[in-house]
């Protein structure tokens, strides 16, 4: 049986910020509230507020796909999307964008994870640049066997 969520305080400091980041972005948008100084002061903090417009135009696309899949931003637990989604960035980080792609396409159609793996990319080296490197994927634990057992618990299989 999948795990649904899991503990996010096993995750890196920059994990996250970024999790916390993309969790922010969407409960402003669910608001209607501006977030984005938020973001920019909260990121500054250790020194990455560069990457924030990046992160600004890739949850942009994100939403625009239906991909609301995030808890609150204080909220401790992790979700299988939500998690999926750090490994795709790290995935990018480490250049490894066609395991990254493969890994959207848990999340959308093939034609949606094309269209906006540029923009997962484009965040995954906005953060490197600014040294918020992301672990991901293979040094984290992950529930069950291979990615079978990873599938998201909104993924309908076609």
């Amino acid at each position: 049986m999948i795990e649904r969520t899991a503990a996010s305080a096993a995750l890196s400091s920059n994990e996250r910020l970024v999790l916390w980041g993309m969790r922010a972005w969407m409960a402003g948008v669910k608001a209607e509230v501006a977030v984005t100084d938020a973001l920019a002061r909260t990121f500054a903090d250790l020194g990455a507020e560069a990457a924030v417009p990046t992160l600004d135009s890739t949850m942009a696309l994100l939403h625009a796909a239906g991909v609301n899949v995030f808890h609150h931003p204080w909220c401790r637990c992790l979700g299988d999307e939500e998690r999926l989604l750090l490994d795709v960035l790290a995935q990018h980080q480490r250049g490894e964008d066609g395991a990254a792609l493969f890994l959207t396409r848990l999340l959308l159609p093939p034609s949606g994870a094309r269209l906006l793996g540029p923009g997962l990319h484009a965040l995954a080296m906005a953060l490197l640049a600014c040294g918020v490197r992301l672990t991901g994927g293979r040094t984290r634990s992950m529930p069950g066997t291979g990615l079978a057992h990873w599938a998201p618990s909104t993924m309908t299989l076609q």
